[in-house]
């Protein structure tokens, strides 16, 4: 009997240890319970090659962040971190960066991270059929160490350098054997694009097993190339989980619906771009006339209230942002538009847009009044992206996105030798300025530079800037930790997404794609 009683407290305290356990592992954490077995996000843009060099919207690039990672990436706070590095440091005259590379870092087809690989990948930048090289060229040499740690030589200073390496298109990449795309170190696994009709397609990407950091809860990832009308619909549904952030709506989930608008302040311009190079645009007089024949105030109210009325180019959430301008949609437009006549231009819209084709219309209609003709012409975006690259375009409605931590990548789209120059606006000013950003010592300084270049463009009237919104997207209800930055959709960290475990609607991430 005694010895039967001296271990009952040992029963007694296992037990315990067993339900604390339990308790916290099991309940506080979730569980199988936070597991997703599939999350479908809604996305404009599924590109035809998976190539984070090529990428260029913001529908790419949250692309490249879920498959690919880079030496650096950026959080919340538009701040740099390491990502592939363990550690960095700049050397002698400021042109110097060493890094050592993670050891614990490997590709999706399991082979581990090397200096040599990273050298390869970084110089697919440089190469001449790079759509990015220019962006790349202050890069004198790479040169390898040993297997982990290399040296990358700038031809000069440039203090927002490592930026760049946080760019979505300077992702570490490796070439696969069978493979029509490179593959990557990060959380999700390309594992095919499927054609699923009316020319829109699905990616399907599966969680990476062998990650090295904590696994994600999102065990399947599709991303679905819908239009904005598709889009809403099913997050209505519970089919969608995550709309991407081009949604311009007030809340259109109701208690009885299976989403929930979520909202964060953005650095985003919504605008009318203009072929500056392109006769008769290339007349500052009539893109005057254009600009103040828009009915700014009448086009926010009735197509996107959420949004604030935008200024110049730069938005308010930016250093470079221009207060207290005089409104270019006021005035008398007269002068400007009496030497036009029959004037007739091509304006480029994305025809997934939600209303697109009625916004269009209204411009059409303000535009009438300067004697300017528009034909409306709704394309898919990766087209109108191509015509503006090409200089086809006359005038594009599109939405600007900062898709690096630095207000340079917002503004250097203007740059002469820029391969996406947005307005095909030549200025040596400007190109000044945006070499002396590149090498300026501080964010204070380099903030002065991009206003100076914020002006420029806003005094030749380089685009038609209508509107400052708010990233708006659509989550389904059972969806945690889903959080969205300044940056918006490129860098959501899908690695924290989980279900939440008390969440009664957990049926909609089981739905079979056949709903669509």
């Amino acid at each position: 009997m005694k010895a039967v009683k001296s271990k009952t407290p040992l029963i007694l305290l296992g037990f315990l240890l067993v339900l604390i356990y339990f308790y916290f592992f099991a309940v506080k954490r979730g569980g199988d319970d936070e597991n997703i077995p599939v999350f479908r996000k809604a996305v404009y843009l599924i590109p035809e090659k998976i190539d984070p060099i090529y990428f260029l919207s913001t529908a790419e690039h949250s692309i490249s962040n879920l498959i690919f990672e880079g030496l650096f990436s950026v959080n919340d706070l538009l701040e740099i971190e390491p990502c592939l590095v363990q550690e960095w440091r700049l050397e002698g005259d400021g042109t110097k960066y060493w890094f050592k590379l993670k050891k614990d870092v490997l590709f999706h087809d399991g082979i581990p991270l090397t200096s040599m690989l990273v050298k390869q990948s970084l110089e697919r930048l440089l190469s001449k059929d790079s759509p990015v090289q220019k962006t790349y060229n202050r890069i004198e040499n790479i040169k390898i160490i040993d297997t982990s740690e290399l040296e990358i030589k700038l031809k000069s200073p440039s203090p927002s350098f490592i930026s760049l390496l946080a760019a979505p298109f300077a992702k570490i990449t490796k070439p696969a054997q069978n493979l029509a795309y490179p593959i990557g170190t990060g959380p999700f696994v390309l594992k095919e694009v499927i054609n699923s009709g009316n020319h829109q397609k699905i990616l399907r990407l599966q969680r990476f097993e062998k990650y090295r950091q904590a696994l994600p809860k999102i065990e399947e990832l599709q991303l679905w190339e819908l239009s904005e009308e598709q889009a809403i619909n099913l997050a209505q549904a519970g089919f969608i989980h995550d709309t991407t952030n081009w949604i311009s709506k007030s809340d259109l989930c109701s208690k009885e619906q299976a989403c929930r608008k979520i909202e964060a302040p953005s650095a985003v311009t919504w605008l009318l771009s203009f072929n500056t190079s392109k006769h008769p645009l290339n007349n500052i007089n009539l893109r005057k006339c254009l600009t103040r024949n828009f009915d700014q105030k009448y086009f926010i109210q009735n197509f996107v209230p959420d949004h604030v009325p935008a200024q110049a180019y730069l938005p308010r959430t930016l250093p470079g942002f221009l207060e207290n301008l005089e409104n270019h949609f006021d005035g008398d437009s007269t002068a400007e538009c009496s030497d036009f006549r029959k004037v007739k231009l091509v304006l480029d819209y994305a025809v997934d847009l939600d209303k697109g084709k009625e916004m269009c219309q209204f411009m059409k209609g303000n535009f009438q009044k300067g004697n300017v003709e528009i034909l409306c012409n709704g394309i898919k975006f990766d087209r109108l992206l191509q015509r503006i690259i090409t200089g086809k375009a006359d005038i594009s409605f599109l939405a600007m996105t900062l898709d690096m931590p630095d207000p340079e990548y917002f503004v250097n789209v203007f740059e002469s030798s820029s391969p996406f120059n947005m307005s095909n606006y030549h200025s040596k000013e400007i190109d000044r300025l945006l070499l002396d950003a590149r090498s300026a010592p501080n964010k204070q300084l380099r903030a002065t530079l991009y206003q100076q270049i914020n002006k420029i463009l806003y005094d030749n009237y380089v685009t038609l800037n209508i509107s400052y919104p708010p990233h708006i997207s659509y989550e389904h209800k059972c969806v945690a930790g889903l959080h969205i930055g300044i940056m918006g959709d490129s860098y959501i960290n899908y690695t924290k997404v989980h279900l939440d475990r008390d969440c009664k609607n957990k049926n909609d991430f089981t739905k079979k794609d056949s709903q669509l």
